[in-house]
């Protein structure tokens, strides 16, 4: 896949849903993609361990962000790196925009994974 080039609003791109987070596509090649994740107050991106970096950057909003073994709080702003093979998650205490970029793309058994887990409906 090559990467198209873009100019997107991220007012424009943004959308929420009462009964699940918004995960929207943004860009993806052999080595990375690109998504755009919104969440309402209280919705959860769960906790799981890929075998990919992750940068996330906070547009909008603030999270309480699982780490690895650590709890902390992202917020607008924020810019996460999280290298592949650590756990990450987070839940939104607010309304929530996060940009995650993941080098290399997700599986589709990882993508399974966010799935099973989103349908369980825990955080921890």
């Amino acid at each position: 896949m090559t990467l198209q080039s873009m100019i997107l609003q991220t007012n424009v791109l943004a959308a929420f849903a009462a009964e699940s987070i918004v995960q929207k596509k943004i860009a993806r090649t052999d080595q990375m993609e690109v998504q755009l994740v919104c969440l309402d107050t209280g919705q959860f991106y769960p906790v799981h361990a890929p075998d990919a970096d992750t940068v996330l950057i906070v547009w909008e909003g603030r999270a309480d962000l699982i780490l690895g073994d650590q709890s902390t709080q992202m917020a607008t702003g924020h810019i996460v790196t999280v290298p592949r093979g650590v756990r990450r998650g987070f839940q939104a205490r607010t309304k929530l925009i996060v940009f995650m970029v993941h080098s290399p793309p997700l599986t589709e058994a990882e993508r399974a994974e966010v799935e099973r887990l989103l349908q369980r409906g825990e955080f921890p």
